[in-house]
């Protein structure tokens, strides 16, 4: 029976001893927190490439619709709707087409986009 249990404290103090080893050992800590760190380094990269993509979008609808409403109201004919719309459409917009609408009249001029479905690059399920 002591043969037993001397062989059991040697494997535990052995177990003891490369605990020990192993926690004194500062190989690897790198590769071990940036394997703990990338997913989300990624997904904070991702998500602001994806903010970036909503902002630039949005500027471009806002570009399209800043134009047309400049060239509406200085438009010396009564053409309004037609110079909106042929404006917003070099942009991209064309009136009815993807929820843009695109109205003018001799007092303001109105373009509104609904938002369209986009695809979603880094943030989609």
């Amino acid at each position: 029976m002591t043969g037993n249990t001397s062989a059991f404290v040697r494997s535990v103090s052995a177990c003891v001893q490369q605990l020990a080893r192993f926690r004194r050992d500062r190989r690897g800590n790198i590769a071990i927190m940036f394997g703990l760190m990338a997913p989300v380094l990624l997904g904070g990269m991702g998500l602001a490439m994806e903010s970036a993509y909503w902002y630039v979008d949005q500027r471009g609808m806002q570009n399209a619709a800043d134009a047309a409403a400049l060239a509406a109201a200085t438009d010396g004919t009564s053409n309004y709707q037609t110079t909106a719309n042929a404006v917003a459409a070099q942009y991209g917009y064309t009136n009815g087409a993807n929820n843009a609408t695109v109205s003018a009249n001799r007092l303001s001029a109105i373009f509104k986009v609904l938002p369209r479905s986009k695809r979603l690059y880094f943030s989609s399920a």
